[in-house]
């Protein structure tokens, strides 16, 4: 679910965006802490109902889909890749 919405952004203009439902967590925690990323990953505020989602991800959804980005689909091996494991 994407919907264009018109923010502020870092430089008090408003600019009109296409936000999905984290994106817009993300960006609104961003504003809150002055724009600073390590103000984002510092904050305390752990009554906030925004903070579980403060880096764009549904802490819920942990594990789900099919792991790291580049990661080989489980009982494949590509013989190419040093750490593949010949069992041979």
């Amino acid at each position: 679910m994407v919907e264009e919405h018109s923010i502020r952004s870092k430089q008090r203009r408003v600019v009109d965006v296409k936000l999905t439902p984290l994106k817009a967590i993300r960006l609104h925690c961003l504003e809150c802490m002055g724009w600073s990323w390590k103000e984002v990953e510092l904050c305390t505020g752990k009554l906030c109902p925004l903070y579980p989602f403060r880096f764009g991800k549904n802490p819920s959804r942990a594990g789900i889909g099919n792991g790291k980005r580049g990661q080989l689909s489980a009982g494949f091996v590509n013989e190419n890749r040093p750490e593949a494991v010949n069992e041979g």
